[in-house]
């Protein structure tokens, strides 16, 4: 008797944890933490531009972004942050500076003071 009790428990938790499995699978990745996100899901041959502002002097910003490898010493899609009112780039992705992904995907996760 005790062990049909056990068994059935069992399967219960087994139920359960299955369907959360699935959910979890169904509801697809998370999205990113952070004050801005943004620039996801863009289509081919598009360029997009984005603003945002960084309140304090010595503020931390952090980068992660997915670029393209057009050969393996250059970049065919990549990202870059300039500043607003002269232009001046801050930060872009370079070829030696990404971590090469699955194909052509050029991958980085970085930090801006």
């Amino acid at each position: 008797m005790r062990s049909k009790t056990v068994s059935r428990l069992l399967l219960g938790a087994l139920v359960a944890v299955t369907g959360l499995v699935a959910f979890r699978l169904l509801d697809g990745p998370a999205m990113p933490n952070g004050t801005v996100v943004w620039m996801n899901d863009l289509k081919t041959d598009a360029l997009k531009r984005s603003t945002f502002e960084v309140g304090t002097e010595g503020t931390v910003v952090a980068v992660e972004g997915v670029g393209s490898f057009q050969s393996s010493t250059s970049l065919a899609a990549y990202g870059w942050i300039v500043r607003r009112e002269t232009g001046e780039l801050v930060w872009s992705m370079k070829p030696e500076t990404v971590e090469q992904g699955k194909g052509s995907l050029a991958r980085i996760v970085d930090e801006v003071r």
